[in-house]
């Protein structure tokens, strides 16, 4: 699927996501919530064997570990198609820049991480290279 801007994407995957996880992922910080979260997936503590960890907090049925994978490769690579796409690609830097408050730190690093890249692969691609720098001289710009 092609989207208009990142902010769209975003949105949809996150809607996706949440439907996907229902009764499936749960997160857990310690003991109480590890037990409600089991509960929450029709479990009980016991049977932590049936629970995977996923990190950050993040756990999943054990039966569900390929249908996550199956879901996140899709996103993936959905969000891959749509990065070969310059405005799409510009709003998504533009989107991280902000959110890793580059107007302070002037530092494009953290953004382009959570996208999923590094510096090397943008500076080798012409089409995100260029958006990347538009989307730094845009935020400036608005600030």
């Amino acid at each position: 699927m092609i989207y208009a801007n990142y902010d769209e994407y975003e949105k949809t995957n996150r809607k996706a996501y949440d439907k996907f996880n229902k009764g499936k992922i749960f997160y857990a910080f310690n003991l109480e919530q590890l037990k409600e979260g089991m509960e929450s997936i029709g479990l009980n503590l016991k049977e932590t064997k049936k629970v995977a960890y996923l990190g950050a907090g993040v756990y999943i049925r054990a039966d569900e570990i390929q249908n996550y994978k199956k879901f996140k490769d899709k996103q993936r690579k959905e969000f891959e198609e749509n990065m070969k796409i310059y405005d799409f690609a510009k709003s998504a830097f533009k989107s991280e820049l902000a959110n890793h408050e580059y107007c302070y730190t002037m530092d494009p690093y953290d953004a382009i991480n959570a996208l999923g890249y590094t510096s090397d692969e943008i500076n080798n691609d012409s089409l995100l290279h260029k958006a990347l720098k538009t989307a730094k001289k845009e935020l400036l710009d608005e600030y």
